[in-house]
């Protein structure tokens, strides 16, 4: 299914919090995109069972009624650093978010990457641990990484990563997007 808004999320039967697990890395004042800064607040406006925003940010700053930010402090690989190395820190930045949620215990986790390889981490563990999960879609995987020369289209990586964005889709609760164009 698919919404115009990420905290229009449902939230099941389970206890806990809800967590939006974001990783913009942002050099201004602040710890979040302006897109994360809209849904964290839209999720602490719309939610009585508490919203922890866990982000990678380091000594950035954010803060809405009903939102507890936890920072993680882990910065991302700058992106003119060798693609490898990049890999490593954002596979990294997603196992401590893992770790995160199964010490959270939420109720509902709203996903949004980039990056991808991430959001494939903290998705495996919401996967595995059973947390139903909203999917916030802001680019489209692999394609981004075919245009911007990372890996050929339709080469071995691009149809491995191809399916597993499409497992990561059809799991959702919800799947919200940017703009209209990302909805098919």
């Amino acid at each position: 299914s698919s919404t115009s808004s990420p905290g229009a999320c449902r939230v099941s039967e389970r206890r806990g919090p809800v967590v939006f697990v974001v990783a913009d890395l942002l050099s201004g004042e602040n710890a979040l995109s302006v897109r994360g800064q809209a849904i964290a607040r839209a999720l602490g406006r719309g939610l009585d069972g508490g919203v922890v925003v866990v982000c990678g940010a380091h000594e950035k700053r954010f803060a809405a009624d009903g939102v507890v930010v936890e920072k993680l402090g882990r910065r991302l690989v700058k992106n003119d650093r060798p693609f490898t190395e990049r890999i490593a820190g954002a596979l990294a930045l997603g196992a401590e978010m893992a770790a995160s949620l199964r010490r959270l215990k939420p109720a509902h986790v709203v996903l949004t990457p980039p990056p991808f390889l991430t959001a494939t981490v903290v998705w495996s563990a919401v996967t595995a641990l059973g947390i139903p999960y909203t999917l916030d879609v802001r680019d489209l995987y692999p394609e981004v990484y075919a245009r911007a020369g990372l890996m050929p289209e339709g080469g071995r990586r691009h149809r491995a990563i191809l399916a597993l964005a499409k497992r990561m889709y059809a799991g959702a609760a919800v799947l919200t997007t940017v703009t209209p164009d990302l909805q098919d």
